[in-house]
This record gives C-alpha cells, sequence and structure tokens, in this order.
C-alpha cells in the first residue's frame, strides 16, 4: 500500500523514551498521516481476509517525492517504510511472493473492492502486473499516474 506525498522538507522520525514515535516533516507533527495509512492497510488486509487470501504480505509505504529523507536512521514508521521515488520503485521491481495467475486472481478481486476508490483498482493491477513480468510499475498499459504526484499551489489573489 503506497501513500504518495508531495511535502517539502526534512524527514524525521521522533522516537520519545515514552509514547508513540511521531512523523516530523519539516518540524511539523505528521502523525495524522501514520493513521491515515494504517486505515488505508487495514481496509485491504480485511478484504484480502474476506476473500480467502489473508496470506498475502502486505506492507504500507509513504512516498516522499519532494522530502528530504534520512541518510542514516530509521526509515519506517508505525511498520511503514519511508521512501524516495527511485528506494520504492527499486522495492516495487524486485522479485515478489507471488507469481502469475495468484497475482491476476488477486488484483482482480482488489480492483472490483475498490474500483470506487479514483482508479485505485487499475494502480492495483499495473503494480502487482507488473511484479510478475519483471517489468517497472509504470510499465503496465493500466497505470493511470504517468508521473510524480504535483503539488497545487494556491494562487495569491
Amino acid at each position: 500500500m503506497i501513500d504518495t506525498k508531495a511535502i517539502r522538507g526534512r524527514v524525521r522520525v521522533s522516537r520519545p523514551l515514552f509514547g508513540r514515535a511521531r512523523l516530523l516533516v519539516g518540524g511539523r507533527d505528521r502523525g495524522h498521516l501514520v493513521n491515515g495509512l494504517d486505515r488505508q492497510v487495514a481496509a485491504v488486509r480485511a478484504e484480502l481476509a474476506l476473500s480467502g487470501r489473508g496470506d498475502v504480505p502486505l506492507q504500507g509505504a509513504f512516498c516522499f517525492t519532494k522530502a528530504e529523507l534520512p541518510l542514516f536512521g530509521s526509515s519506517e514508521i508505525g511498520g511503514h517504510r519511508l521512501c524516495s521515488e527511485r528506494s520504492l520503485g527499486r522495492r516495487l521491481n524486485a522479485k515478489g511472493a507471488l507469481e502469475g495467475e495468484a497475482i491476476d486472481v488477486l488484483a482482480r478481486a482488489l480492483a472490483s473492492s475498490f474500483s470506487s476508490g479514483l482508479g485505485v483498482g487499475r494502480r492495483v493491477r499495473a503494480v502487482l502486473s507488473a511484479r510478475s513480468s519483471g517489468g517497472s510499475a509504470r510499465d503496465g498499459a493500466n497505470w493511470d499516474g504517468a508521473g510524480p504526484a504535483r503539488s497545487r499551489r494556491r494562487r495569491s489573489p
């Protein structure tokens, strides 16, 4: 599950002695992003379990397109990876646990379950198909995200 963010600033995970880790971007607490990704992962896990595929590995990841990620230190928070476009691309193009027909069946099931979610089904199918063929996640004909997310700037009146 990938949550792409076009936020500027330095990404840091603050781990206090007591309490939960916090995601800071540009010095601002962005914990709500982690909560949102938790909900998305839980929804997909629930759907996988309903379709009898609760054994499929699933991990959340943030893809920061404009932020500065740490070179050293923590690259995860709450079980979710913190990635740049490049590092996420390497992970997506790596050999996965599923192959061939299993990917197609799973892609169809998830696509139909989340078909009302702004093209999520097409993206799921493209990523899973690319992993089975060894190609890039953006090579699939069903991929509708031709480039990195662009932030919309407000224009001054």
